[in-house]
């Protein structure tokens, strides 16, 4: 990768000197701080910063019927569909009335049969990346949300994707992973990003959880935005035993029950995204694909 930007950069300056071009840096624009590529065939970009300057926060909520809502959804007018193609599995507790009322969603994780890990950042090269998430939205320990409708524009997000997760459960320890992933038209669901943290609980009681990944990437007009909520990715994290004994820690697990509660007061269970749909440089590239070293 290297080698090819240093070949770019050399065959820009042959062509500034010898091609006609003036090698006046009166006339090149510096280059961009950032450069990047948005997956979901987005092409390249460059930014000012990490993250963009021009990222606008958009806040959806985890509400009943396994759906990601706007903001202007979530008063007790709301004319969403409120529901999901593919919505939580196990057990849902609580009230089932609009989109403003409170839900609790639980599953069952179980370290000997944890959940497995399909896709994302690892070291084999047969498990990571972008992979089809069908096989781990089968899973009964593992909760999807949707976003409703179908995006009706192209939407761009490119910085820390932040989820604000009410999590409790009934073992002093537990793990939360969140993935964020894109839904095309056919329903086909692939991973974009996701984010993992361990957690040490009291008993049975909510406690807010943030979960911090980053992504630049652009969804599609037609798809649809979907978060994936699960407690284990086995054997790339290691499984939780639920026990804080160090004596028992290794060697006998405990199975137990994860609870996500869409909202406890005045707090609510929610997935932050930056939308960042313009302040980018727009990159030449070169015959191979690799941006140049100074846009034009």
């Amino acid at each position: 990768m290297i080698r090819c930007i240093m070949q770019a950069y050399y065959r820009h300056l042959f062509a500034l000197h010898f091609c006609g071009r003036t090698a006046s840096m009166e006339n090149l624009n510096p280059p961009p701080a950032v450069r990047l590529e948005l997956g979901g065939g987005g092409g390249w970009r460059g930014y000012s910063a990490w993250p963009p300057e021009e990222s606008e926060p958009l806040t959806l909520f985890l509400a009943p019927g396994g759906a990601l809502h706007h903001p202007s959804q979530c008063g007790a007018d709301s004319n969403s569909t409120g529901g999901a193609a593919n919505g939580p599995k196990g057990n849902v507790n609580g009230s089932k009335g609009g989109a403003g009322e409170e839900e609790v969603w639980s599953y069952v994780y179980d370290p000997s049969d944890p959940t497995p890990s399909i896709g994302g950042p690892s070291f084999n090269a047969f498990n990571a990346g972008v992979k089809l998430m069908r096989p781990l939205e089968w899973c009964r320990d593992v909760l999807t949300f949707d976003l409703t409708p179908r995006l009706t524009e192209d939407v761009i997000v490119v910085g820390e994707v932040m989820a604000h997760i009410l999590f409790s459960s009934d073992l002093p320890t537990a793990d939360l992973l969140v993935k964020l992933c894109d839904v095309d038209s056919w329903g086909v669901s692939r991973n974009v990003a996701e984010g993992y943290v361990r957690l040490v609980l009291p008993d049975d009681t909510p406690t807010p959880v943030r979960v911090v990944m980053a992504t630049a990437y652009k969804f599609k007009k037609g798809h649809r935005i979907r978060a994936l909520l699960c407690s284990g990715a086995h054997p790339r994290i290691a499984r939780n035993l639920g026990v804080t004994d160090k004596e028992w820690e290794c060697v006998q697990g405990r199975k137990g029950i994860m609870r996500i509660h869409s909202a406890v007061g005045k707090m609510r269970s929610s997935m932050t995204l930056p939308i960042c749909q313009g302040g980018f440089f727009d990159l030449e590239l070169d015959q191979f694909g690799v941006p140049l070293a100074h846009p034009r």
